[in-house]
């Protein structure tokens, strides 16, 4: 028999309430005896200190609360950091030339700290690649119908400025050469192109007066691997003639586009 000032059979006592007017553990699910009043003080007073850890625990879950959050977004600027620095150096070195100490040089950070976050330079790629999906996804979800020839000859060579959105023509192309020898950066990739792919077909088929074309399935599919072959075809152009007159790129798009935008072309 268990008396009120015997050890506790549950080395948790605090968080299951032994003892009190149960005769069995909580925790241990070990049946216990307990009689008398000196029973019942005494499991009032753990019950009261029972609460207090509660509350003790609740607030200090809500202190830590804001500085999780704030480690948090820390972290991502961080991650930011890492991943602009090494889209810096790949286009500037190379992606083998470029080491994790001129990426970490040029992030303003030890070597050590870039490893904490990325593994190595094949998982940074993965990660620039994942980031350019996600301006992709929030480019798709503004349901627009804008002039793609305006928008073509306006993004041309804008990778190669700060304000640039899509990823640089230089790097794509380390990209694409390190593909062929890293299956995950390869796996990457086909995942991005069935997404732009994808897009531009949701894009098509859509109603005029949702933002698309109205194209039928098959003409879609046709037209959006020819408006991605155009897109990347323009991305080489840029590393072969990054000063393109602007006006002259602007009417050969106008000759093209319009074409494969319409419905009614068979």
């Amino acid at each position: 028999m268990h008396n009120a000032g015997s050890t506790p059979p549950c080395r948790a006592w605090w968080r299951c309430g032994w003892p009190g007017r149960s005769t069995r553990c909580r925790c241990t699910r070990r049946s216990v005896a307990v009689g008398g009043n000196a029973a019942t003080s005494s499991g009032r007073r753990d019950a009261t200190l029972l609460q207090l850890l509660e509350r003790t625990d609740g607030a200090r879950w809500m202190n830590a609360r804001p500085r999780s959050e704030k480690a948090e977004a820390r972290a991502e600027a961080q991650r930011k950091r890492i991943l602009d620095a090494a889209q810096h150096c790949f286009i500037e070195h190379g992606f083998h030339g470029a080491s994790m100490a001129a990426i970490a040089e040029t992030a303003q950070m030890s070597a050590g700290l870039i490893y904490r976050y990325f593994e190595s330079k094949s998982a940074i790629i993965l990660a620039i690649v994942e980031e350019q999906l996600v301006l992709l996804r929030a480019d798709i979800g503004r349901n627009t119908c804008p002039d793609f020839a305006v928008i073509m000859t306006n993004e041309y060579g804008r990778s190669y400025r700060p304000e640039g959105r899509g990823m640089n023509a230089a790097l794509l192309l380390e990209i694409s050469a390190e593909a062929t020898r890293d299956p995950q950066i390869a796996a990457a990739l086909d995942d991005y192109d069935t997404t732009v792919r994808d897009a531009l077909h949701d894009w098509l088929t859509r109603a005029r007066e949702a933002g698309g074309h109205a194209l039928a399935d098959d003409a879609a599919r046709r037209r959006a691997l020819m408006l991605q072959c155009l897109i990347e075809g323009l991305k080489l152009r840029e590393t072969r003639e990054p000063g393109l007159d602007r006006a002259l790129l602007f009417a050969a798009l106008q000759d093209v586009v319009p074409r494969l935008l319409d419905a009614e072309l068979r």
